[in-house]
């Protein structure tokens, strides 16, 4: 392998290559200069989630708050989310721009951030293999400027913040090819950068962690092969040295968000399945797919791209015609080849671990299993539910081979080196331009600011279905708590689980999927009166209910249900939004009621019974005082005997082995004012009755619930 010698090194040159990365990373995000101030880059969906985290976390240090208790989501108690990508280091330098200007400013010149230190980190690592600034900004343009990267920029600012990984990388093939203390430094160097990597992003992480590795064991390899003066443990000490103080730093957050994962709780249920994993990856095709944010061929490249699978930003993998002859000819040089070699095989794999489990063409899935089913196999793999985002791992070695291909023809012409090496930049560029690319302008209604000056209270949006951003744009205007929330992983929350009347109002639902009447749906009884929801909502802090009229049908029947439930309290009209206020104040002492999670349990069947289909299932109550309550019901277990725990506010109240014949339980205790879970818990794996031969029913089966009964003592 080549090292670049650091000595006499024109820091200039490397500063000059910085600024131009930033004027084309302005040239490539207009009109996103011009609108600094009042609108953000990408579609205006989830970057507005990626805007609130810098509003948060800006909040969360001038009030003294834990950052990863969001306090300002999910009423009357917020939540802790540790597997949330908050990204705080990034956020932390832009808070200046917030300071002097606004949140959207600083969100701005964090994309700006992320661009440009993303290619800068990959144009020096390929300065030190080539030893060729010219060459190694062709490798920066490749890595930082792909369509990949601004896809990733219409909602993901986090996956697209990828510079700590690069850099991480750098650093430790500094260190590998350094002698000496500086190469100890420079392992601690990536030691940080893997830190930072943990904190930016699941997907950073592991992608440091592989590539890194994968550079350790075979400069190791080499250096036996070759017989090197160095020592053969060298590298990989110095690799593990990087790794493990790096996973050292951030080892509390991760035993955090490992025992986060682990537990009943755990944030993002149900968001990851296996058709999540498919549906997200790679498609072969997409790789030969020019970039649909092209002002010239865009339209039609959208057009090719439609019958893939996925989200678009998921679908766009496409490395560049240019790029990849380049990465070509520095693969089969005679003068580079064989330093390509450990590069072209981190762009294999990363291009194969983008595919997913499975192979998709043209968005049809061939059955044929690829590599990443062995990764998918791995505990906690399926968080990286979108196996495209690996496809960052092909493009950084793609972009090191490029800038050995440009060092090659540069080499073999040094007669026309300035004008070959000027039209392979103004080809890449070409290529990957995709100005005037997408901004979205704040639209927020005025009530918002209104009621940021003297409202008090919690509010309710309708609609907020699950992955919605725009509740979160309103928060950042009004500072209000929100009942409800939008994370990247989304916390197990009573209110849109089952509470009236914020399950009724659809809150934090699945797009697409009905609405729940939870008093026709409740098998406890006595079933929630409607006559109590508005103090329900007093009780979780929720006072106002904003009814956006323009983001639902006129037959959607939570307008019916919200002017029923408020009747005359309509505060504020405009011609998209009505708001409601109940008034505020405490919910009253006689409020009590239950109800089961509305995703744990199944629907009712006909002998009166709902099953579960997990290992947790649980009952919400809730109290307007404290108070001692009885709840009665009956369960039974599909097929085995299990081991049944139920308990609440991490009180065991009992513990039994349930069969399939149904076995009462009677329980007594002191519940507190406010929210309570009370969560069921049993042993043993689902079972899928049409498995056994047992009818054709396809669902897993864990316990039935029946003869649920609750009341005051």
């Amino acid at each position: 392998m080549r090292g670049w010698s650091p000595r006499g090194e024109k820091s200039r040159q490397d500063v000059f290559v910085l600024g131009v990365y930033t004027v084309l990373a302005l040239i490539f995000t207009w009109p996103m200069a011009s609108t600094m101030t009042s609108a953000i880059l990408g579609d205006g969906k989830d970057g507005w989630q990626d805007t609130w985290e810098i509003w948060w976390l800006n909040r969360a240090i001038n009030t003294g708050s834990a950052p990863y208790h969001f306090s300002t989501l999910y009423a009357p108690t917020g939540a802790t989310n540790y597997l949330h990508s908050l990204n705080p280091i990034l956020i932390v330098l832009v808070l200046p721009v917030q300071w002097l200007f606004n949140v959207l400013a600083a969100f701005n010149v964090a994309t700006l951030m992320a661009i440009v230190f993303t290619a800068f980190g990959s144009y020096l690592l390929c300065r030190d293999i080539t030893g060729d600034r010219a060459a190694a900004f062709a490798g920066g343009l490749i890595f930082g400027f792909a369509p990949h990267q601004f896809a990733q920029l219409l909602s993901h600012l986090d996956v697209a913040a990828l510079q700590f990984f690069v850099l991480g990388v750098w650093c430790l093939y500094r260190s590998l090819s350094t002698n000496g203390r500086a190469g100890l430094v420079w392992a601690l160097w990536a030691a940080a950068c893997v830190a930072a990597s943990e904190l930016s992003h699941p997907y950073t992480l592991v992608e440091a962690l592989l590539v890194m590795a994968l550079l350790g064991i075979c400069w190791t390899m080499w250096t036996l092969w070759m017989r090197s003066a160095q020592p053969w443990w060298q590298p990989l000490g110095r690799t593990a040295l990087a790794i493990s103080v790096g996973i050292a730093i951030v080892s509390p957050m991760l035993f955090l968000q490992a025992r986060q994962n682990s537990g009943p709780d755990a944030p993002g249920q149900g968001d990851s399945s296996a058709a999540d994993i498919e549906n997200y990856s790679a498609d072969l095709l997409a790789y030969a797919i020019p970039s649909p944010f092209s002002p010239l061929w865009g339209k039609s490249a959208s057009d090719a791209l439609r019958p893939l699978k996925g989200t678009l930003i998921e679908k766009i993998v496409f490395p560049g015609y240019v790029a990849l002859l380049l990465g070509i000819v520095g693969a089969v040089a005679r003068r580079t080849r064989r330093t390509a070699l450990f590069w072209v095989a981190l762009a294999l794999i990363g291009f194969l671990m983008s595919l997913g489990p499975r192979l998709l063409v043209g968005g049809n899935n061939t059955g044929l299993p690829l590599p990443a089913s062995i990764f998918y196999t791995l505990p906690a793999s399926a968080i990286f539910r979108a196996p495209a985002r690996f496809s960052s791992i092909a493009f950084l070695g793609l972009s090191v081979c490029a800038s050995l291909g440009v060092q090659a023809l540069t080499e073999s012409r040094s007669r026309r080196r300035r004008a070959l090496v000027m039209s392979t930049m103004l080809l890449i560029v070409l290529e990957f331009f995709p100005a005037p690319f997408r901004t979205a302008a704040q639209a927020v209604d005025p009530w918002y600011r209104q009621v940021a000056k003297s409202g008090t209270g919690a509010v309710l949006e309708v609609p907020f279905d699950r992955w919605d951003a725009r509740p979160l744009e309103s928060q950042i205007v009004s500072g209000l708590p929100l009942a409800g929330g939008y994370l990247s992983r989304q916390p197990v929350y009573p209110l849109s689980r089952g509470v009236p009347p914020f399950t009724d109002l659809g809150l934090n639902r699945v797009p697409g999927t009905p609405l729940v009447n939870v008093a026709a749906s409740a098998l406890c009884s006595p079933a929630p009166d409607r006559s109590t929801y508005l103090d329900i909502m007093r009780l979780a802090g929720v006072r106002y209910l904003a009814l956006h009229l323009d983001r639902l049908k006129g037959s959607d029947p939570r307008i019916e249900l919200a002017q029923e439930l408020f009747a005359a309290r309509l505060v504020y009209q405009s011609t998209g939004l009505e708001v409601y206020d109940n008034g505020g104040g405490q919910a009253p002492a006689s409020l009590f009621g239950a109800v089961e999670d509305s995703e744990d349990w199944g629907a009712i069947e006909q002998n009166n019974y709902r099953w579960a289909g997990g290992n947790y299932a649980r009952i919400y109550l809730w109290s307007g005082v404290d108070r001692k309550v009885q709840v009665s019901f009956s369960l039974a277990s599909f097929s085995l005997t299990r081991q049944v725990e139920i308990s609440a506010s991490g009180k065991v109240l009992a513990q039994r082995s349930v069969g399939p014949s149904a076995q009462p339980f009677d329980l007594e205790w002191e519940l507190p004012r406010g929210f309570t879970t009370l969560l069921i818990s049993a042993s043993g794996e689902p079972l899928i009755p049409a498995s056994l031969g047992v009818g054709a029913d396809t669902r897993p089966l864990v316990l039935n619930l029946s003869s649920c009964r609750y009341s005051a003592k």
